[in-house]
């Protein structure tokens, strides 16, 4: 028993702050937001800790303010459904590679890795789950999304509102700390306002304005002999930033198709772990009446991924959404974490999406190659094309 013993002090870290960056270009309608945060003398960067801080009101068509008897309310985790891509720098050299497909990388990992006791926090950044089977339902007034609704309740008035979350690139959800004296560039791209609105107008025409934008970048001063000893190290060897890579990979299913196939999605790479879902195309590119979230399943009743000609997992699945048969499909979501925030009753309504296992462990081991197919199979015809 250490009764005598004082607890442990860390002296590694004097002192822990958040400074604000602005933008630096002028806010407008359809152009990016960019930060740029000079290089810190003792300063080392937690990206994890860091926070994107965003104001922004709904508007109609000309530019004057909503009132309530405008039914109209933004998608889901509106903090990154604002951007559909995020692009970072280091010492100019780009580190995120999501793509034009980050509000659905945002989407996915909040569902799946929010911690219970943190959900509550979620709504700093407009994340209020939409009611299952209701996703599509665009009346935020006196619909059955209650979801929606929550998020209505919030721009109803026209007024700003604030945002608040981290950012959800894969580098940004690493533990270490960036080194002193390095340069980061951030900039993101804002999404069309008919993927990022819903509204029950005849003739919707609704906007988003971003009122204002600050990057709040969590700098950790260090001891300076902390500092010397990495600077002495450095000499020798490179500064190391493991982390697991993510990639979003877009294709299109036809009308009508009863089964899918993609050849070499991955160039040749095994990727450690596969999340795929169907979304509408009218969806995905943007519609006011239609939620982009709305992983639908038409059907699905074979999904494979052949690596090298060998199914793994072992078995395919093979879900009967028609007979309520898919409880398979959904214990995939455990292979992610134990706190996906999916039920088993909302997982065919707009919540389906299959975890394909393939490296049981996900570390980092080497980068396996491999010739990679997937496939998919419906039950019925698809009744519009897909993603």
């Amino acid at each position: 028993m250490s009764i005598f013993e004082p607890p442990p002090t860390d002296t590694a870290i004097l002192v822990r702050e958040w400074i604000e960056f602005r933008p630096v270009n002028q806010l407008g309608e359809d152009a990016a937001i960019e930060f740029h945060v000079v290089p810190q003398s003792s300063g080392y960067l937690d990206l994890k800790q860091s926070r994107l801080n965003v104001k922004i009101k709904i508007t109609k068509g000309d530019g004057s303010s909503v009132t309530e008897a405008d039914v109209v309310a933004p998608i889901n985790l509106l903090l990154h459904s604002l951007f559909s891509q995020v692009e970072c720098q280091m010492q100019q050299k780009p580190v995120s590679q999501v793509g034009t497909n980050y509000s659905y990388k945002a989407y996915i990992d909040t569902l799946m890795t929010t911690d219970e006791s943190k959900r509550c926090f979620n709504g700093s950044q407009l994340f209020f789950k939409d009611s299952s089977g209701q996703f599509d339902d665009a009346d935020a007034k006196t619909g059955g999304n209650l979801g929606l609704y929550e998020r209505w309740s919030y721009t109803r008035n026209g007024g700003v509102v604030d945002l608040e979350g981290p950012i959800l690139l894969d580098l940004f959800q690493q533990e270490r700390l960036i080194l002193n004296g390095v340069t980061l560039d951030l900039k993101l791209w804002p999404s069309r306002n008919a993927f990022r609105l819903m509204s029950d107008s005849i003739q919707p025409n609704e906007k988003m304005k971003i009122v204002d934008a600050t990057l709040k970048m969590c700098i950790q001063r260090p001891n300076p002999a902390l500092t010397m000893a990495h600077s002495k190290e450095l000499e020798e060897s490179t500064a190391l930033y493991p982390y697991m890579n993510s990639s979003i990979k877009i294709a299109s299913i036809a009308e009508g198709e009863f089964s899918f196939s993609a050849d070499n999605m991955f160039q040749e790479e095994v990727p450690s772990q596969l999340i795929l879902g169907l979304v509408s195309s009218k969806s995905y590119i943007g519609d006011y009446k239609r939620s982009p979230f709305n992983f639908q399943h038409y059907d699905c009743n074979f999904v494979a991924l052949y690596v090298d000609g060998q199914s793994l997992p072992a078995k395919p699945l093979q879900p009967q959404f028609g007979e309520e048969n898919y409880l398979s499909a959904y214990q995939t979501l455990q292979s992610i974490s134990s706190d996906v925030w999916i039920d088993r009753e909302e997982y065919a309504k707009g919540y389906t999406l299959y975890i394909l296992d393939i490296n049981p462990y996900v570390d980092f081991n080497v980068k396996r190659k491999a010739h990679c197919r997937l496939e998919m199979r419906f039950a019925k015809a698809l009744p519009e094309s897909s993603l």
